[in-house]
Order: C-alpha cells, then sequence, then structure tokens
C-alpha cells in the first residue's frame, strides 16, 4: 500500500504497538492500522477476485454513481470508455491514446470560476424541542469580491439569498455531519429581463380584453344577463357544500375514550381560548388562534370528535398520554402509514405509532433527515409529505409539552417577551418565578378538579388569575378584549374554507352558461332564473328545518339581504 502520511499500527496477537513511515508498505493481517479518526484491518488478499460493473436498478439512485459507456473513434480506430460520473461532482479525466491522438475528456460537473469568493463562517440547524429533526438551518458567510473591494457578512437561510454580480445564493441543504453547508447558484442578467417579460404579457392580455371588435367584449355583452342567475346557483350550491357538520369523518373511537374527551366543559374551554398568548414570531392573539391553527396543522381538519379546537388543545395540555393514544395525526402518502406499521389505507396515525416501544426511537427519522437533505427540485411527492407530517409531530409534540403556552409577560422586559410556564420558572426571578408556578399548578388542578367533579368554577378563577398577571405585566402589548372577541369570531366563521367553494362554483357556472348562451344566443334564460330561485328557495327550507344554524350565517350575510 502507498500512504502519504504516518500510520499508527497496533497488532492485535499480542497487543505491541509501532508507527509505518509515510511512503510504501505492505499491510499484514491481525494488524490494527490508525490515521486520523480512522482504523482499519486488513482481512484477507483474494488473488483471483474480477471486478464487474453491472446494473440492476431502472431508476438512478440518489448519491449513487451512473456509469456511461462511450464508443471514441479516431479514423477506422474505436474503443469502448466506461466513465463513472457523480451528480454535482467534477469528472475525472479519462486519458486514451488512439490511432496517433491523445484524448483527454472528461464526464460530469463543469467548473466555473466567479469573480469572487465566499467563506463560511458558521453553520446553523435548529431542531424541534425535544426531537432531533431539523426544524431550520442558516449558514452565516462572508463574501469577498477582491475586485469591488468589498468584504460583507451576511445570512443566508429560506427565503433569503445572497445576490451579488447577478449571482443568487440559495440555501439549499447541508452535509451529514452536519460541519458544512450545499448552496445552490444561480446566474442570469437580473430580474429587469422578466420584469420587461411580465410588463409585455400585461399589456397584451389588457389590449385583448379592451379592443373593440375582440371576443372578449361580444362575449362580455351576451353574458352580463347572466350574473343574477349565476349569483343564485352559486349561492344554493355554496350553502349545500358548505360542511354545517365538520365532524362526520372523524376516525372511530371507543364509547369510553370519547366520553374523556368530553369532559372539558365547552364554556370554560372558550373562556380558556379569550387567553392572551405569543407566538415564536411576537404576534399576540387569543389562545382560541393557538389552537385553531395547532388542530389544523396536525388533522388537516377544522375539528376533530365534535370537539371545539380550544377543547382538543387544553386536554393535549392536560392529558398528554390520553391523546397520544387516539389517531389525530394526518398521513398525507400511504408509504408513510406502511413505514410507521400501519395499513396504507390509514388517514390518520397516533402520536405514539411514531415511536418503537422499546426505546422511544423516531421511526421516520432517517428518511426525514434524508429527505430534508434534498434539493427542492430532488424531492418526490413522498418527500413532501414526510417533511409534513414530521411538522405534525413536532408541533403535536410542543402541545403536549406546553412550549406552545407562552402567556406569563416577563416583568419590566423591553422588548415585552412571554414565555411558556415552565420557561418562565427557570429564567424569571424567585418571585415572579414562585408566582408562575403558583398561578400555573393552581389552574391545572382546578381543571383536574373539574374533569372530575363537572364543576368548572374554581377553574375559571384560577384563569382570571392568570389574566390578571398578563394585565399587570404585559399590558403594554396586551390586545384589548374587543381584539380578542373579533379574532376569535374570525376564527369561528372559517372565511376561507367558505369562500374556496363559492369561487369554484361561480367559474364553473360563469364558464358552462357563458359557452352555453355563445353556442345558443336564443337559449330561454328566464327558465334558468326561475329554476336557480327555486333551487334556491328549496335549499333554503331544507337548511331551517335540518341546521338551524344555517339561518343564523344567512341573517348576517350582505349577500342574502342584497337580494
Amino acid at each position: 500500500m502507498t500512504f502519504p502520511f504516518i500510520l499508527k499500527t497496533l497488532n492485535m496477537n499480542d497487543q505491541s504497538s509501532g508507527e509505518l513511515t509515510k511512503g510504501k508498505s505492505i499491510f499484514q493481517n491481525r494488524m490494527l492500522y490508525q490515521f486520523g479518526s480512522n482504523a482499519i484491518v486488513w482481512k484477507d488478499t483474494h488473488a483471483k477476485s474480477l471486478l464487474s460493473i453491472a446494473t440492476k436498478d431502472i431508476k438512478t439512485q440518489r448519491g449513487q454513481a451512473e456509469y456511461l459507456q462511450w464508443k471514441v473513434s479516431v479514423g477506422e480506430h474505436s474503443q469502448i470508455v466506461t466513465t463513472r460520473a457523480y451528480k454535482g461532482r467534477v469528472g475525472k479525466v479519462q486519458h486514451l491514446d488512439l490511432n496517433g491522438v491523445h484524448v483527454d475528456f472528461s464526464v460530469g460537473a463543469k467548473r466555473i470560476n466567479i469573480p469572487f469568493s465566499i467563506k463560511l463562517v458558521d453553520f446553523e440547524l435548529e431542531r424541534y424541542p425535544g426531537s432531533m429533526t431539523p426544524a431550520s438551518y442558516a449558514s452565516d458567510v462572508i463574501l469577498i469580491d477582491k475586485e469591488a473591494n468589498l468584504t460583507l457578512p451576511y445570512r443566508i437561510y429560506m427565503n433569503n439569498i445572497l445576490d451579488h454580480k447577478n449571482y443568487r445564493f440559495f440555501q439549499s441543504s447541508y452535509d451529514p455531519d452536519e460541519k458544512g453547508t450545499v448552496l445552490s447558484v444561480n446566474h442570469d442578467p437580473g430580474t429587469l429581463p422578466t420584469y420587461l417579460g411580465y410588463l409585455l404579457l400585461t399589456i397584451g392580455m389588457l389590449w385583448s380584453l379592451m379592443i373593440p371588435n375582440g371576443r372578449f367584449r361580444k362575449a362580455l355583452k351576451n353574458a352580463r344577463q347572466l350574473q343574477g342567475v349565476t349569483l343564485g346557483i352559486a349561492l344554493a350550491f355554496f350553502l349545500a357544500l358548505t360542511p354545517q357538520n365538520s365532524h362526520a369523518a372523524s376516525p372511530v373511537l371507543e364509547e369510553k375514550v370519547l366520553i374523556s374527551l368530553h369532559l372539558y366543559d365547552l364554556e370554560h374551554t372558550l373562556n380558556f381560548g379569550k387567553l392572551a398568548v405569543q407566538d415564536h414570531q411576537g404576534r399576540m392573539k387569543p389562545m382560541d388562534t393557538v389552537a385553531h391553527d395547532v388542530i389544523a396543522k396536525i388533522t388537516g381538519r377544522s375539528a376533530l370528535y365534535n370537539l371545539e379546537p380550544s377543547q382538543i388543545f387544553l386536554g393535549m395540555i392536560m392529558q398528554p398520554e390520553l391523546y397520544q393514544s387516539i389517531p389525530m395525526i394526518k398521513i398525507g402518502h400511504k408509504k408513510i402509514a406502511v413505514d410507521i406499521g400501519l395499513d396504507a389505507d390509514v388517514k390518520y396515525a397516533k402520536f405514539s405509532d411514531f415511536f418503537l416501544m422499546k426505546d422511544g426511537t423516531y421511526k421516520i427519522f432517517d428518511a426525514v433527515t434524508a429527505s430534508s437533505q434534498k434539493k427542492p427540485l430532488e424531492k418526490s411527492q413522498y418527500d413532501k409529505e414526510l417533511l409534513k407530517i414530521d411538522e405534525r409531530v413536532n408541533v403535536a409534540f410542543m402541545a403536549y409539552q406546553g412550549s406552545l403556552l407562552r402567556i406569563y409577560p416577563r416583568p419590566n422586559d423591553a422588548n415585552n417577551q412571554w414565555m411558556a410556564p415552565m420557561n418562565a420558572i427557570k429564567e424569571y426571578s424567585k418571585a415572579h418565578g414562585d408566582t408562575v408556578k403558583l398561578s400555573i399548578s393552581a389552574y391545572f388542578q382546578m381543571v383536574a378538579e373539574g374533569l372530575q367533579t363537572g364543576n368548572w368554577g374554581n377553574a375559571d378563577l384560577a384563569l382570571k388569575g392568570i389574566r390578571m398577571y398578563q394585565e399587570k405585566y404585559g399590558s403594554a402589548v396586551m390586545p384589548s378584549q374587543t381584539h380578542i372577541d373579533m379574532e376569535i369570531k374570525y376564527n369561528q366563521f372559517g372565511l376561507f374554507g367558505k369562500l374556496v367553494p363559492i369561487y369554484l362554483i361561480l367559474g364553473l357556472l360563469l364558464l358552462v352558461f357563458a359557452f352555453i348562451h355563445v353556442l345558443k344566443p336564443a337559449f330561454p334564460m328566464k327558465w334558468i332564473m326561475r329554476g336557480a330561485w327555486t333551487v334556491l328557495i328549496v335549499w333554503l327550507c331544507y337548511a331551517h328545518y335540518r341546521l338551524g344554524n344555517t339561518l343564523v350565517y344567512l341573517r348576517t350575510c350582505p349577500l342574502v339581504k342584497c337580494l
């Protein structure tokens, strides 16, 4: 063997040690050779072994080399050459003498010199609390441009790119040892050609809409009388598709478990939802918003098991063991269900399904790590769904842990920071830490009492004590009660969920009736109008009979008032 450095040796028979100077040496059996942090043992020699290259995979495997065969011809002489290329690496130069001609060629990435350099100062990888799963990563670099006499520190992370001389550097991935970063590089003339293209496209679109003799203007005249018809039908379909009972497709649970979930008093949990909380970005919001966000993120729905989000969220904090054993984490890919040991058709998983019972190992840790290191264009649908479900698991873990419960303002803090109970007890002064500990302990005890006795009056008093602490030390940023009530009503209304079907139906109906009227101008529009209002009236009667809550919505709907 030939090696360019000193090797330390350890004889495994008599445990004697020694050194080999750099250069050539014969390796021996049962001898341990060490260099740096590496150690190797020469096991055996196969004098007549052969190395052959074979293929068995139809699809290229990530990180594995691709073999290509080339037929190199000079005149009448030819030779087959096999090259081994890795994505993103400069290829090894092949030397070939053929028919008196010397040929050098390589297959792989092309090395491009740029007019400046980037030095990596530090790479930071943040993980979800209590987990090894990456949450975000960033690179602290120094841009060194000698031509411009520029030395500029910069931080590259998701949606924050380094742009210099039309070179754009994106945070893409990182090395497995978490000591190096991988940046994607784009080089183009800049944004001016793009904006110019958008401008020309906009001018063309506006011109096609405004030209007097254009097709759009003619179709518009014929379609105006369809607007009232479409509005009535769209409203009817909108009310028909708006789910009044969003809990119909909840996973099946045992009756005993369902009873335990419904022990949380609705009135108290709604009062709990009015508690002010600070999120990780510093926005002040009611606890009801946090509950809606958490439940929507975990379950992919606005509610589950016929419970309000605030009921589920409080239950996750108070009884994590109970909620970790019920299916509520949405699975977006069949392969993920199989990976954690469930049937492929299962739609919801338990929190406990993601961990091995014997040692608590996170089942999809390796798969998530591999997916997070892929570039965006390399991620398959499985990779994307895997990262989503990993985020759901981590959000659920933070809810069980109580780290989302940032309800205690730090006294006399210039930045008006609020913290979760456990962090406040550790970081606040002893007096304030004891107050927080007493306050949150009293509330949890009173909630536990309410679960046992059904009397939630003491829990309401304990909640009032927390609110008084907030008003005393966090009044500078604490939202008003009117603000909180308005945001809670906005959450309950579910505006975006209601707009999706009405926009979809309105667009489809406009398109269908416009085509009908263009093809058949004599089509009897008055019968469409009468049919639309008939459908609307029938639906309203049905809603009044079966779904009393519909009329509450209709009375406040400006569109219905106009009609």
